[in-house]
């Protein structure tokens, strides 16, 4: 139920955005929130429709208020990691580990231009779990791929979300 509102949520900012640009923050969070339903779920497929408009949309958001950097707006560029771990969990739900792991890479390379922002402190611990799961499911080295895994578990049991409504998949998904 949660998941068809969100849905209509956001094809109901969609078309407001279209007359009134200033909602784009609005309608960017909706799409992260509603990719991360999604990735719970385990709807990969239904959340790949989504995924790299959320992405783009919260990189564009995250360049037009700023330079990049220790100034950059902490919110948008918490928005803008949870995206793209969304959009790599996506990847790696969808057998694309490869693609997976590329777009990690990339986020490790942006996240290394904002210096001292606070940006981990800052995020969920939902979106913790899924970059070292993707990191795990990405890596070519078992040895690494069970170190990643285990810092999902720590961080899942550390959080409480192996016991939170909604996260049973993710709990699932952490030791694969």
């Amino acid at each position: 139920r949660r998941r068809r509102e969100l849905a209509s949520t956001v094809r109901r900012l969609r078309v407001a955005v279209m007359t009134d640009p200033g909602l784009s923050g609005e309608l960017a969070d909706a799409l992260v929130e509603l990719v991360g339903n999604r990735v719970l779920a385990w709807a990969f497929a239904e959340a790949a429709a989504d995924a790299p408009e959320s992405v783009v949309l919260s990189a564009r958001i995250l360049a037009e208020r700023g330079p990049m950097g220790p100034y950059a707006s902490p919110d948008d560029a918490v928005r803008y990691f949870t995206a793209s771990v969304q959009l790599a969990a996506v990847q790696a739900g969808l057998g694309q580990s490869e693609a997976a792991g590329r777009t990690l890479e990339a986020l490790d390379a942006w996240r290394a231009q904002l210096g001292r922002l606070p940006l981990v402190e800052q995020l969920t611990p939902a979106s913790i779990v899924w970059a070292l799961v993707v990191r795990a499911r990405a890596s070519q080295d078992i040895a690494i791929a069970n170190g990643y895994a285990d810092a999902a578990l720590l961080r899942l049991y550390a959080a409480g979300l192996d016991h939170a409504a909604g996260s049973a998949y993710l709990a699932v998904a952490a030791p694969l």
